[in-house]
């Protein structure tokens, strides 16, 4: 009975904490063939942070998700050149992201807005992948 007594008190005083579990889910790239993608991405050692998102063309994912894969082709573990090479190789209207997300952020797709001006995909290092009038 100690010992239950003692196991008791240890993990209240030093709780074990629970490792936050991350939800991974699979979405599609919304692309204006004019504006781009509207994201701003940072490399991360698993793919691609999202920074920002603008409302125009809208995505089905927020800041803070990670793109750690596109178009099936893994993110994780590249140099930051690499990983925008295989990011600009698979980028589109329609390509396949699997995210990592938080399961405590809320994820809000975000809606189309009119007259945004210059809503390219620009990433960490302000590398451009939209084609520009």
């Amino acid at each position: 009975q100690a010992r239950a007594e003692l196991l008791g008190l240890l993990e209240y005083y030093f709780p074990v904490a629970a490792e936050p579990q991350q939800r991974t889910r699979q979405v599609r790239l919304n692309v204006d063939l004019d504006r781009g993608a509207g994201i701003e991405l940072t490399p991360c050692p698993f793919g691609f942070r999202v920074d920002q998102v603008e409302p125009f063309p809208g995505q089905s994912f927020a800041a803070g998700a990670v793109i750690a894969e596109i178009e099936g082709r893994p993110l994780a573990g590249l140099s930051d050149e690499d990983m925008e090479n295989a990011f600009g190789d698979g980028f589109g209207h329609g390509a396949a992201l699997l995210l990592l997300e938080d399961p405590a952020s809320s994820v809000e797709p975000s809606a189309a807005a009119a007259g945004e001006e210059d809503l390219g995909v620009a990433l960490g290092r302000h590398v451009q992948l939209a084609h520009r009038p």
